[in-house]
């Protein structure tokens, strides 16, 4: 999942944070977004559909969230509709500790480094 250099990177702003899609090899469009808790950048795969849906349509104009990515943890869906990371919703909404990083990756996402 290599940059390329014929890869088109967009810039999007989801709540107060700016993510970017970014087209890979496989057709696939990955999603990063900071996470602010870990100081990690949060890596989401989504398919062309559905990036297009949740990114380039009016929110008026578009299905939920939830009904795009039906096999997303709402934790991981939460990232499209405020901006807002597990880790941060933990901390910030629950008052709670982060959990580990395996925790978090094993709702579907990954860590920029990894």
């Amino acid at each position: 999942m290599g940059i390329t250099s014929n890869m088109k990177i967009y810039i999007v702003m989801i709540g107060r944070k700016m993510m970017n899609l970014m087209e890979v090899d496989d057709g696939t469009i990955k999603i990063t977004c900071p996470c602010y808790a870990l100081n990690r950048v949060v890596v989401v795969k989504l398919t062309r559909a559905q990036a297009e849906e949740i990114f380039c349509r009016d929110r008026t104009n578009r299905r939920m969230v939830r009904d795009i990515l039906p096999d997303t943890p709402p934790q991981v869906q939460e990232i499209f509709i405020s901006g807002t990371t597990p880790a941060e919703w933990d901390i910030n909404v629950l008052g709670r500790k982060a959990q580990s990083k395996e925790a978090y990756s094993k709702l579907g996402y990954y860590f920029s480094e990894d």
